[in-house]
């Protein structure tokens, strides 16, 4: 991650969502091989931020979180979401 883009998972989320927002961030691949969706930087960093609202509504800043979804999109906005301070 280059000092630009921020210094941890959030930051650089939010810094390409504001840079190249409609450009693909992720690509879940079934069996590793066929494509069965995708998110652009910004589907990531809003659905990762209304992940947040939902976990500060229920739990305070700082508090474990067990993340248990199965492989896919969901799971990679559930673990972004954990990971991000304020909404």
């Amino acid at each position: 991650m280059g000092t630009d883009d921020g210094n941890n998972y959030v930051e650089l989320l939010r810094s390409r969502a504001c840079k190249v927002f409609d450009k693909p961030a992720v690509a879940f691949l079934r069996n590793g091989e066929k494509i069965e969706g995708t998110l652009t930087y910004t589907e990531s960093d809003l659905r990762a931020r209304a992940t947040a609202v939902r976990l500060l509504a229920e739990i305070l800043p700082g508090d474990w979180v067990l993340v248990l979804q199965p492989p896919g999109l969901e799971f990679v906005i559930s673990f972004l979401g954990v990971f991000r301070p304020e909404p």
